[in-house]
């Protein structure tokens, strides 16, 4: 309240505390008070502010015309505190002003900078205003304002710029504004580049200038952005100048600089070559102090530039960098054995590219590179990560000799294995050392590798053969392996012979009497973790190789008992390292596969996902949720109940607080002139604002409340649906774009980001390969929130919201005006929503079409639960989802009837409570199911495959989990399993035939 005398702050501050406190009418008759002695903006500003708290919509209305008449009037405010109560005021009437906060706000503040140019803190915090808004017009005004009325001080002058690049890259404005203040801002920092080479000492340099990296960088990425022909060599110019680039004063050695310039290198192959040739040297010099100093300089990327560029020519470098390799490798040289690693990959790289490094044919000459690299640096937890990218260039010759090599390495003996198992080669568990921590990683990375070379790539390149055989079709192959003729990629007998062999091993690891288990931290990870999260992998993809054909079968269908055995497995890995999130996250995804409502959000409860990960991780558990567990979750330590949409609500609070957040971060970052941190941290706010998770949060609630709250009305504002504004506009953008088959987008705005963490769960496939647990959802019908399904899910919404009979005038008549707008651009024509909708619309045509896929849906339910599975993801779904289209053709039948539409034309209406009564009969029938006895043995049954009985340590793989898993945890685990199926089928509940 500067610029107050002590009196009227006085009285400001009792009017602010009644604001705060709700007492309107009482603040509203002071301020009254004040008024009629003086005339003060400030008070001004106030009297608007309460009116907005206490108004209605029409004076609300004559708020935002006198807010508009400020910025009309000839007068300029210059009272700070008086503009900042009108941003209040605007942001009370309008809680996304958009466009009207730049036209109003942001102007009102970009005159009190002109008419006060020489005050610093308005200018600050006007700039600030501005910034936070992104209104760029405003932001750029007073930016230059500053630097011009401040020139002594140099961050301005990056302000300026900075933010003229910022306007530049906002598609708000028009084309040919942003392009020439792009162009500027290029211009002015390659002056002040020029001006730092031209000054050629860092200790005296004008102010004009570059003074700091982050202001370099700030000038890359301003170049990046230019034509790439014309801008990259004016990049690399700056790069290599001795004045601006890494190894001058001003860079400080920062590295980001040197990754900048080996990019840009790779067009120069001979010149990368000998720029990281000078490089991997001084990686490897001793200082006069006998130490080496510069040991970055090997790190991976370096290595990997260098040998690129030699592979190019080969035959003239071989000699020289074989001599570098060997230098890195030798001990005596000083250099660390973490660097040492990536010269032994270099190694790697280079002679297993197509043109050999070496002369002879023997397959040994190359595999056993791989055999030496494990030897070396089998005992770290990225030896399987390095190898993995170069083994997919041996010949067939080479991996059966490595795979033989492998295995005859790891065993000591050849004990007996079970007569199923009997291939060309099997990894003996109790012939391996389990006693140590580092035994224990040697021994991961080994299998790791073994079921690299006999699942994941031979799959690859089944797939790969398969895709390219004549019309697609199926064909017979072999196994390489153990010879079993396949007729899909995967060879479920040496899937199976793995994960036996690769879970007893874990068993060896993990019951050890405490000898390692006892030393770990509650944030520790056990060392043989992976060895179960493989074995559990490797029956995940025996899952799905079974899964089409489980939907309605028994639990000792194999599909689903490889799914609960590795359940058992993981649950059984998670009580011994309770910190690995890997574990959790794919208990998370077999539950949900299963069933287990229950058991996969206690998965994911686990997770502890915090901040940004509720954005990137929650499509693990939330993506669906409407049809599979609508109901409350009952918790384990309260026993009280929860609604989802509870947990929706939370995730959605990071779309909500995140631009403040951001916006803070941006301000930060121009006052410690961390320049380039500004532009990532405008594609954050951006990813987040179009994020697929904020959609796919608003709809799960919205399609939660109407299973479990059917006569509470849902309008067009409720359950987080004013977030859902921006995407209705950008939906309908991109399948107009779609209809008009626009090859080539340029427009940011109708991109959905999908910031979704898809990479997190294991995956020790080929590097191109997805990981088995994406397969599992898929075949469980868990769909991804991808941005071409989100325009149907907010079409559905729309359908659901004109023929619910609790909709509001408003809210009905806003989504008409939607369909009315949008459903000549929708694309998604297979959907039974898409056929509603233009039933909607009168067009007839589509009754037929409706009638066939109500049809089929009917047949899809008659089939489901014929055998003796309980509720399973898939089942779950189907219910769900076939009794909400149900519920809505019903609806839609009244909507129709009620505005005396001719609905004798439309034959497909009458089979909605058909489906309806057919979901709740089959509903029903599962539920009495589960409420039989006898479900924890069949369990147990499942993952003994039959053999209950089975003794200890018997060579099978029943046996394997009794020698593997506690007996009593066991059960245990399968009575938490079944409670699980029956709270999952407690949402059937909710069905009403109405």
């Amino acid at each position: 309240m500067a610029g107050l005398n002590n009196a009227d702050a006085e009285t400001a501050r009792v009017i602010l505390s009644d604001i705060e406190n709700k007492h309107f009418k009482h603040a509203l008759t002071k301020v009254d008070k004040k008024l009629k002695k003086s005339d003060s903006d400030y008070f001004k500003a106030l009297q608007l502010l309460i009116k907005a708290h206490l108004g209605q919509v029409s004076e609300k209305a004559a708020i935002l015309l006198h807010l508009e008449e400020l910025v009309l009037s000839k007068r300029i405010l210059t009272d700070l505190n008086a503009i900042q109560i009108f941003d209040e005021t605007l942001e009370l009437i309008l809680p996304k002003p958009g466009e009207n906060w730049a036209r109003i706000i942001g102007n009102l503040r970009w005159q009190l900078v002109k008419a006060l140019p020489k005050d610093v803190d308005a200018g600050r915090a006007c700039f600030r205003a501005c910034l936070a808004k992104e209104d760029y017009e405003h932001a750029r005004h007073i930016a230059n304002s500053l630097e011009k009325n401040f020139p002594g001080t140099h961050e301005y002058v990056f302000w300026n710029i900075t933010t003229m690049f910022l306007f530049s890259q906002c598609h708000d404005y028009p084309d040919k504004e942003r392009t020439l203040y792009g162009a500027l801002a290029e211009g002015m920092m390659r002056k002040l580049a020029d001006a730092t080479i031209k000054a050629a000492d860092s200790s005296s340099l004008p102010t004009r200038s570059i003074h700091k990296v982050q202001e370099f960088r700030l000038m890359d990425t301003i170049l990046k952005n230019g034509n790439p022909e014309k801008m990259n060599p004016v990049r690399l110019k700056y790069l290599q100048d001795p004045f601006l680039g890494p190894d001058s004063t001003i860079a400080k050695g920062e590295w980001q600089l040197w990754r900048l310039k080996l990019e840009l290198l790779k067009k120069d192959p001979q010149l990368l070559f000998q720029t990281t040739s000078d490089l991997l040297k001084r990686a490897r010099t001793k200082n006069e102090n006998g130490e080496i100093t510069e040991s970055r300089f090997s790190d991976w990327i370096v290595w990997k530039s260098y040998i690129d560029s030699a592979l190019l020519n080969k035959s003239i470098y071989q000699g020289e960098v074989d001599a570098e390799i060997k230098a890195h490798l030798d001990p005596k040289t000083g250099i660390d054995k973490s660097w040492r690693r990536n010269a032994s990959l270099a190694s790697l790289k280079f002679a297993l590219a197509p043109v050999s490094a070496f002369p002879s044919n023997e397959p040994e000459s190359k595999a056993n590179l791989i055999v030496d690299y494990l030897q070396r640096y089998g005992d770290t937890n990225v030896a399987y990560t390095d190898l993995r990218t170069v083994i997919p260039f041996l010949t067939s010759q080479d991996l059966d000799w490595l795979l033989t090599t492998l295995i005859e390495n790891s065993n000591e003996s050849s004990e007996a294995l079970p007569s199923q198992s009997q291939t060309k080669g099997t990894l003996s568990p109790l012939n391996q050392d389990t006693a140590t921590a580092i035994g224990i990683a040697r021994l991961v990375n080994v299998f790791k590798l073994v079921f690299l070379l006999t699942s994941s790539l031979p799959e690859s390149q089944r797939r790969l053969s398969r895709e390219q055989s004549l019309q697609g079709k199926k064909t017979m192959a072999k196994c390489s392996k153990c010879s079993t003729s396949l007729f899909d990629p995967y060879c479920g007998l040496c899937l199976t012979e793995l994960a036996w062999t690769t879970a007893k091993s874990y068993g060896l690891a993990i019951n050890d009497d405490g000898r390692i288990t006892s030393t770990l931290l509650l944030t520790d990870l056990h060392p043989a973790d992976d060895l179960g999260i493989l074995a559990a992998m490797c029956l995940v993809k025996l899952s799905v190789k079974d899964t089409p054909a489980a939907l309605n079968e028994s639990l000792d269908h194999p599909a689903i008992c490889h799914l609960l055995q590795a359940a058992v497995l993981l649950e059984y890995a998670w009580s011994h390292s309770k910190a690995n999130s890997q574990i959790s996250l794919m208990l998370t995804r077999i539950y949900y596969s299963l069933g287990c409502g229950s058991l996969a959000l206690r998965a994911y409860k686990r997770l502890g996902v915090k901040q940004i990960q509720n954005a990137t991780l929650s499509h693990y558990m939330f993506d669906g949720i409407s049809t599979f567990h609508p109901h409350p979750f009952t918790s384990e330590e309260t026993s009280e109940s929860r609604s989802i949409i509870e947990d929706l609500k939370d995730q959605l609070k990071i779309y909500r607080g995140s631009p403040k957040q951001i916006s803070n971060k941006i301000w930060s970052s121009f006052e410690n002139n961390n320049y380039n941190t500004i532009f990532e941290l405008e594609q954050v706010k951006k990813a987040l604002a179009y994020n697929v998770s904020a959609v796919m949060s608003v709809m799960e609630s919205r399609k939660v409340s109407r299973v479990v709250q059917p006569n509470a009305p849902l309008t067009a504002s409720s359950h987080g649906y004013d977030i859902l504004r921006e995407f209705e506009r950008l939906a309908n953008k991109m399948a107009i774009a779609n209809v008009n088959q626009a090859t080539d987008i340029d427009d940011p705005e109708i991109k959905f980001s999908d910031q979704n963490d898809h990479e997190t769960i294991p995956n020790f496939e080929v590097l191109e390969d997805e990981s088995p647990l994406a397969y599992l959802g898929r075949a469980s019908r868990l769909k991804m929130p991808l941005p071409d399904r989100l325009h149907n899910d907010i079409l559905a919404d729309k359908v659901r919201m004109i023929v619910d009979p609790t909709t509001d005038p408003v809210s009905r008549g806003s989504s008409r005006t939607w369909l009315d707008q949008s459903l000549s651009s929708i694309y998604e024509e297979g959907e039974e929503f898409y056929a509603i909708a233009n039933i909607l619309q009168g067009v007839q045509s589509f009754d037929k079409i409706l009638q066939g896929q109500l049809t089929e849906k009917l047949n899809e339910i008659d089939i489901l639960g014929s055998g003796s599975a309980p509720a399973t993801r898939a089942v779950l779904h189907t219910l769900y989802v076939t009794y909400d289209i149900g519920t809505t053709v019903s609806r839609l039948k009244a909507y129709l009837h009620k505005t005396n539409s001719d609905i004798k034309s439309y034959s497909s209406l009458d089979l909605g409570e058909q489906l309806v009564k057919t979901v709740i009969a089959k509903a029903a029938l599962i539920k009495h199911s589960l409420d039989e006895g006898g479900w924890i043995d069949k369990v147990l049954s499942s993952v003994f495959q039959g053999d209950v009985d089975v003794v200890v340590d018997d060579a099978s793989v029943p046996g394997t989990w009794k020698s593997v898993v506690d007996e009593n945890f066991m059960e245990a685990w399968a009575g938490q399993v079944v409670d699980s199926w029956k709270d999952s089928v407690k949402g059937f509940a909710y069905f009403n035939s109405q």
